[in-house]
């Protein structure tokens, strides 16, 4: 993947190359929320160590 192209990124936002419209992912609000409590839910923390 070089610089200008439109290939697959994991990202906050989504691209749609044809539109040029930029729409924000579910993990965007997630990370936000995050940022704004500045906790981890308990559903989220058991998530994350799961194993």
């Amino acid at each position: 993947m070089g610089f200008g192209s439109f290939d697959p990124t994991f990202g906050l936002i989504s691209f749609n190359p044809e539109t040029f419209e930029r729409t924000p992912k579910p993990s965007l609000a997630w990370l936000g929320s995050i940022a704004r409590t500045r906790k981890l839910s308990s559903v989220t923390f058991a998530a994350m160590t799961k194993t």
